[in-house]
């Protein structure tokens, strides 16, 4: 699950002020680090999640948690009722329709939920589901786990790690 962008913005300045600012002894360069502190604080209010990004991954995970809710609706009444939350918040969520990005992030949060919840409700049954549904659901939920890392992994931008490692001084 993603923290929101205020809770991240507000972590980097608090790691900032409780952490980085003791140890500046310039009044100048303690100057520096509050002025991106407010630069922070002004900017956590126009930033969000890309929207393009939280809706694909809705979409398919959305498409992962089908085959599982058909698999168990085919295991007779005492499954069904056992799993009936599952079911209640797979039918609340597909009449959710986010109107703004804080709640389109709710929305992927709480499809992630009921992804991880079927995930357990399949590692439960998946003894007595036809092997040809098992197959599939299993490479279901590895593609769509293998797509969403692989997603991530090309997001990640170019680091300051050197830069970080070294305190900005070149190494000799």
């Amino acid at each position: 699950m993603l923290l929101s962008i205020e809770n991240q913005f507000t972590g980097i300045q608090q790691t900032l002020e409780e952490v980085v600012v003791p140890h500046i002894s310039s009044p100048y360069v303690r100057g520096q680090v509050f002025a991106v502190m407010e630069i922070l604080n002004q900017m956590q209010n126009w930033v969000e999640y890309r929207s393009d990004l939280l809706e694909d991954e809705i979409s398919r995970t959305r498409a992962v948690v089908s085959p599982i809710a058909e698999a168990l609706k085919t295991l007779g009444l005492e499954v069904r009722e056992a799993t009936g939350d599952f079911f209640r918040e797979r039918e609340s969520l597909e009449a959710v329709v986010p109107k703004d990005g804080k709640e389109l992030l709710e929305l992927r949060n709480r499809t992630n939920r009921l992804l991880e919840l079927s995930q357990q409700l399949f590692h439960k049954i998946r003894e007595v589901i036809p092997p040809e549904d098992k197959t599939k659901i299993e490479k279901l939920l590895g593609a769509h786990l293998g797509y969403i890392s692989k997603r991530n992994l090309k997001l990640l931008r170019p680091t300051l790690l050197k830069k970080i490692s070294t305190g900005g001084e070149e190494k000799k």
